[in-house]
């Protein structure tokens, strides 16, 4: 059934039930599920040829496996619902803990603490954003020293139920993510009252990790991180 429009957001979206919904060997069943009343499409003089299928699991789904692996590199994604992650190579992973919590909305979040430029920050974890990191003014004021030759810009990104909201953008040439350096990485900073930062200093996407592999162990509750070569 639809729901309500949001006036900065011209797409419509609503909840529907999924009897069942198969990815790959996986088959999810009796699901309530959100859509959105669009879909991305590429043309050849004017014909659609192409159309997008994309469907983002959530935290509430993925949560039921052992772990989840997200490997960039390979572009392949692992979902254990048996075996817990042993990594064949622990020097060459880093770990960070993480908590789960449920809001008022009954939305399931995750909350990684991971350093950024240094500085420990429990940043919520968005695995289906390729975006970089989000985060309110005051934490930008706290990093900002440590970003050198940096300038924001104004600028609005789109964020699916909630709309177009402002934000002042840069790109960082080299930044430190816990133990990696993360080239080219995007940060859009938002008002302190913004939504998108009202449960959370920020929000941390994919990004990120994408020259890396990221897993997300729900039986330990922490994120592996694969080091470069070396560190």
């Amino acid at each position: 059934y639809p729901l309500n429009r949001n006036s900065d957001d011209p797409v419509g979206w609503g909840m529907c039930h999924v009897p069942e919904l198969r990815v790959g060997q996986l088959t999810l069943t009796n699901w309530p599920c959100h859509y959105r009343e669009q879909h991305t499409e590429f043309q050849l003089f004017g014909i659609p040829f192409e159309k997008g299928k994309a469907v983002i699991a959530g935290l509430a789904a993925l949560r039921r496996f052992k772990y989840v692996a997200f490997d960039s590199i390979e572009k392949e994604v692992e979902l254990s619902l048996n075996e817990v992650f042993k990594p064949e190579q622990p020097d060459l992973w880093t770990q960070y803990s993480f908590s789960i919590e449920e809001d008022l909305g009954g939305n399931v979040l995750l909350f990684v603490k991971i350093p950024i430029a240094g500085k420990e920050i429990e940043l919520q974890l968005d695995t289906g954003s390729g975006r970089g990191l989000a985060i309110a003014q005051e934490l930008w004021e706290q990093i900002r020293k440590e970003v050198q030759h940096v300038r924001l810009r104004k600028g609005r990104d789109l964020y699916p139920y909630i709309g177009l909201l402002s934000c002042k953008r840069c790109v960082v040439p080299e930044l430190e993510v816990g133990n990696r350096t993360v080239r080219n990485a995007k940060i859009s900073v938002f008002p302190n009252d913004s939504p998108i930062v009202e449960q959370c200093s920020g929000m941390l996407g994919m990004q990120y990790f994408e020259d890396t592999v990221m897993v997300l162990d729900f039986e330990k509750e922490l994120m592996w991180v694969k080091n470069p070569p070396g560190r």
